[in-house]
């Protein structure tokens, strides 16, 4: 049996390309992300996230004045139908890229 030659192999040359094209894409994304603009704007969508949370506390808060707030609403609690959507935003922003090493 002859040996293999991993370098005439057109798959392992493919899969080659593949894999440092991928640790290249991962590299640039990391590099993305601990550039100062970038985390200047994940610091302001956190501080948007965090607003929103506090105008949504303050009406909760107002509401509790008006005690026909509740019983005129469908929802006892409207405060949990809009915290929903701005959850995702401050989850999503945390999570690893999971094309290159844990980050």
């Amino acid at each position: 049996m002859a040996d293999y030659n991993d370098d005439l192999d057109p798959l392992a040359q493919m899969f080659r390309e593949i894999r440092e094209d991928r640790q290249h894409r991962s590299d640039e994304h990391t590099a993305l992300r601990a550039s100062d603009a970038y985390q200047g704007a994940i610091r302001q969508v956190d501080r948007y996230i965090f607003d929103y949370g506090l105008g949504i506390n303050a009406i909760e808060l107002m509401a509790t004045r008006n005690p026909a707030y509740f019983d005129e609403r469908i929802s006892r609690d409207p405060a949990q139908h809009h915290r929903h959507p701005a959850e995702p935003g401050g989850h999503a922003r945390r999570r690893p890229h999971r094309l290159g090493a844990a980050a």
